[in-house]
């Protein structure tokens, strides 16, 4: 089974300016700001803990009209898509205390990907390289920003059924939107509504690739921590605790076993379109680790 200390390893900067031992007013203000920026990460993640919980609770509610659940679960599509966003625009925020970032007060995850993935002067030293590769895993993360950005400036619709138990959801929107050509796998799709997809799986694996991607940039946050000797902040022991995960590790779980089941192709990280196999806390290592086939 999945467990808080490797799956959400990225809690631990939440907590790097709280056992902050001693050292220079600057390291002490770099280190709270970024507990800020992570403490905010957390803060979502307990949000879509609760999210899951509520959108299982409706389900199980007897006496609720179907179209209002409909509704209330479509609702809970978009959210889940706003908290993602609010998530990976607190890491930029964190990022740029450490790594180069464009100068701009109004910074989020899409400017500063976009700032990475052009040739830069100020991207030149190793730890600097080294980080931009780690960092441009993450170019999936755009087709989830792409959905959030219809559902909310665009006119895109959520649309939500339950279905045989399960929670299935829709996409409207006047231009087909790709729910995710590395994120969505045919095994998502329902086979008996081949329009709707499958949210529970889907949200694990969104869920899954999230995770270790934050815990990839944890990893390399701590290196440059430690490489300007600020060593102090105490990151790596401090322990990860996010209570009442359960259900969200379940389903990310279940959206792990589904893509993975009767895989013949090859390694697991082929039937989960990891880009980079060889990261240290990338997903090969952190499914075929942490999960029990």
């Amino acid at each position: 089974t999945l467990t808080n200390e490797r799956t959400f390893q990225f809690a631990v900067l939440a907590k790097s300016a709280e056992v902050y031992l001693a050292g220079s007013s600057e390291e002490a203000e770099l280190l709270n700001a970024l507990s800020s920026s992570f403490s905010a990460i957390v803060h979502d993640i307990l949000n879509i803990r609760t999210l899951l919980r509520r959108m299982e609770t409706l389900c199980s509610l007897p006496d609720l009209e179907q179209n209002e659940l409909w509704r209330f679960l479509a609702a809970d599509v978009d959210q889940f898509f706003g908290y993602v966003q609010s998530m990976f625009d607190y890491l930029a925020e964190g990022i740029s205390l450490c790594f180069p970032a464009p100068k701009n007060k109004l910074l989020n995850f899409g400017l500063l990907m976009k700032w990475y993935q052009s040739p830069r002067k100020e991207i030149s030293k190793s730890e600097d390289l080294a980080f931009q590769s780690t960092l441009l895993e993450g170019t999936w993360i755009k087709e989830l920003r792409d959905i959030r950005n219809a559902l909310v400036h665009n006119g895109a619709e959520s649309l939500a059924i339950l279905d045989n138990d399960k929670i299935l959801f829709h996409i409207q929107h006047s231009e087909p939107l790709k729910l995710t050509a590395k994120t969505l796998n045919p095994r998502l799709i329902s086979a008996r509504i081949p329009t709707y997809v499958d949210f529970r799986l889907y949200a694990g694996v969104v869920l899954i690739r999230l995770c270790a991607y934050l815990n990839n940039i944890t990893e390399s946050i701590q290196q440059e921590l430690a490489r300007r000797d600020i060593a102090k902040a105490r990151v790596y022991p401090v322990e990860v605790h996010l209570p009442n995960m359960s259900l969200v590790k379940e389903w990310m779980e279940l959206g792990a076993r589904t893509l993975c089941e009767e895989e013949e192709t090859g390694p697991v990280y082929e039937a989960l379109s990891i880009s980079s196999p060889n990261s240290s806390l990338g997903l090969v290592n952190f499914i075929e680790q942490e999960l029990a086939y």
